[in-house]
């Protein structure tokens, strides 16, 4: 979805118009930044020599990296060239439990 994002970006801004999507590009870069981040942290948690304090702090960074990806997307999906349809994936039940105080 990232990736969608930001070709539409570069067809429709183009270098000369770039100071017109730099809020968007922000976006996406820390969209970007996030997915990495909750990538390595998985890998970390993944292993078997994890502890269960790595795998909730893993569990609750990737629902946080999800939930901000998906506001950050809705709050001008036409920009992105997405519909507020493509951004919603808050549904997942892990959101949830991740983010739940008893998490």
């Amino acid at each position: 979805m990232i990736a969608s994002a930001a070709a539409h970006l570069r067809s429709t801004a183009r270098s000369a118009a770039i100071d017109t999507a730099q809020v968007q590009l922000y976006d996406l870069a820390l969209c970007k930044a996030e997915v990495a981040a909750a990538s390595a942290l998985t890998a970390i948690a993944s292993a078997a020599e994890s502890t269960d304090l790595e795998r909730r702090i893993t569990a609750t960074f990737c629902a946080e990296a999800i939930v901000n990806l998906q506001q950050r997307l809705t709050s001008r999906p036409t920009d992105y060239g997405l519909t507020v349809t493509d951004v919603n994936l808050v549904e997942d039940p892990f959101i949830g439990t991740a983010l739940s105080a008893e998490a």
